[in-house]
Parts: structure tokens; sequence; C-alpha cells
């Protein structure tokens, strides 16, 4: 397809299947980004992706983040997505590490 949708739609498929390699989720970011560079569900959806509790860590969801910042212009709404890596490091962190049901 000519627009990004489908892929950055199935960055969110990608988190729910252990089968979809990172190669494949970065592939499907690409795809998204060629037909719009600056796409913020496909970069937010990758975002996630890429969290630790799902398929990354914290190093490669700040990585991401702060390429993102990088790469969009001022005033860019997509320069949010780095307090987007902070919620969601934020979230591992209660949900995960120090919730004592988890372990």
């Amino acid at each position: 397809p000519a627009y990004p949708t489908p892929y950055a739609l199935l960055q969110t498929v990608a988190k729910g299947l252990p089968t979809v390699t990172k190669e494949l989720a970065q592939k499907w970011l690409e795809e998204a980004l060629k037909r719009d560079p600056l796409n913020q569900a496909a970069r937010t959806r990758h975002l996630s992706y890429l969290c630790k509790k799902w398929h990354g860590s914290h190093e490669e969801m700040y990585n991401f983040a702060r390429a993102t910042l990088e790469e969009c212009p001022p005033g860019s709404s997509l320069k949010t997505i780095i307090f987007q890596a902070f919620y969601e490091h934020h979230l591992f962190l209660t949900a995960f590490e120090q919730n004592p049901r988890v372990k």
C-alpha cells in the first residue's frame, strides 16, 4: 500500500507474537517511514515494541527515542516520544521490578 498505516499497526501485532523477529519489526517500521518519515503511530508503536517488557531493553527503547528526536523538526509532536520512553520505563519498574506479586 501507498500509506503507512498497515505497517504501523503491524508493530502492535509484533508485540503479541513471539515469532516476529526484531528484524521483521524493524522492516515494518522502515516500510511505514518510507511512506511517511514522521509517522507518529509507527514510531510510538515501535518504541513500545522495544520496551523491556516486550521484546527489547530500556537501552534499545531510549536509543530509538533519542534517534527519533534527532530526526524530527522543531515543534514536531514526535518530540514527546522521549516522555513515552520515560513512562514505559516507569511502568516496567512499578508493574514488574518493584511488584512482589510478579516475582
